[in-house]
């Protein structure tokens, strides 16, 4: 109750200061259309900022002035974060009601779901066909991969800059047979799998735990990305002499917080795929693998949404609370200044101003 009673407070000053605000302008402008207003001290500063044109960037943003974006150095001050977050939350629920349902249902799939239990025979014959493709895999794709290495250096080295003798063709022969091999013990292992994994269905519990391992797997991929990529920012970042270290750590996480983004789409994009790949493998009909596949896709969607979304929440209020401190640093050096201006009989002495740190 208390928190609707701030929120509603925090809403009705917003509304009346802008009001105020219109109501001023206006009257301005009219009076300056009839060529009657008269040269105030406070007209001649509202005109001032009507004509001075918008800043480029945050740098050169005077947090004190409100008709060039941002909040006032008061608001920053005072701003509630809790109130702003929690407003926040329920527009956004209040506006998508189907899409946060959605969103919720998603990640209760992703977090309970764990797939119908078989029976002892067919987990038996699971086991068993399992075992033999990765037979397969260990034996026949190992003894192909080897022989195709053997095949590719020996007609790397026959093979001339231009041209290809009669040694260089046959080793070039050998290498295609190898890489037919290595085809045909993968196609093997593939079927004994597929084998093995209809026994037992799409909706088992083994086919659930495959879908995760290959969410997870995925999820690691785009971090592993995210991570390269913000490395070789780190070494072609360039600092300025005055850039204060905050604005430099700034800078980073928010590097770091988009490669992050494009390479968790990016790999959920794959997931997708190998979720298909998976449906296809243990054999389900056509609407009881759409049934799974669009079950697999919501769960994967709210799973990385949370993920994002606690993620840029974190950061944005990271940003806003420094803004805040920031906003309430100048305050108390500002009520200083205007202390150190009365002792030197007016004078006004330049001090230091806020720089956003973007």
């Amino acid at each position: 109750m208390e928190s609707e009673t701030e929120l509603a407070a925090v809403n009705e000053r917003n509304a009346e200061r802008m009001r105020e605000r219109h109501a001023r302008l206006k009257a301005q402008h009219e009076a300056t259309v009839k060529g009657t207003q008269s040269p105030g001290a406070g007209e001649t500063t509202e005109l001032a900022n009507l004509s001075r044109p918008a800043p480029w960037n945050w740098e050169d943003m005077d947090f004190d002035d409100e008709q060039s974006g941002g909040l006032s150095l008061k608001e920053w001050a005072e701003l509630d974060l809790g109130a702003l977050a929690i407003m926040g939350a329920k527009k956004f629920v209040q506006q998508r009601p189907v899409l946060v349902s959605t969103w919720v249902f998603g990640l209760l799939v992703a977090s309970l779901a764990g797939g119908f239990p078989v029976s002892e025979s067919a987990q038996e014959a699971y086991t068993v066909m399992k075992n033999h493709s990765d037979a397969i895999g260990s034996v026949e794709i190992t003894r192909a991969l080897h022989e195709l290495r053997v095949s590719e250096s020996n007609y790397y080295a026959t093979k001339g800059f231009w041209s290809c003798d009669e040694n260089c063709t046959r080793s070039y022969d050998r290498l295609q047979m190898a890489q037919a091999e290595l085809a045909r013990a993968s196609r093997h292992r593939e079927e004994a799998l597929a084998e093995a994994r209809s026994e037992v269905g799409i909706w088992s519990s083994f086919g659930v735990q495959d879908v995760r391992d290959r969410l997870w797997s995925s999820w690691k991929s785009g971090k592993d990305f995210a991570e390269r990529l913000t490395w070789w920012d780190a070494v072609f970042l360039t600092v300025g002499r005055d850039e204060p270290i905050q604005q430099v750590i700034l800078r980073m996480v928010l590097k770091y917080t988009l490669n992050l983004t494009l390479g968790l789409i990016s790999c959920f994009c794959y997931f997708v795929y190998s979720v298909y790949g998976l449906i296809v493998s243990y054999g389900s009909s056509f609407l009881s693998g759409a049934a799974f596949f669009l079950l697999a896709l919501v769960a994967g969607l709210s799973v990385v949404s949370a993920y994002l979304g606690s993620m840029y929440a974190v950061v944005g209020g990271g940003y806003m609370m420094y803004m805040k401190q920031s906003a309430i640093k100048q305050a108390i050096e500002g009520s200083s200044q205007k202390k150190l201006e009365r002792l030197e009989g007016g004078k006004r002495v330049p001090g230091p101003g806020l720089r956003c740190p973007v």
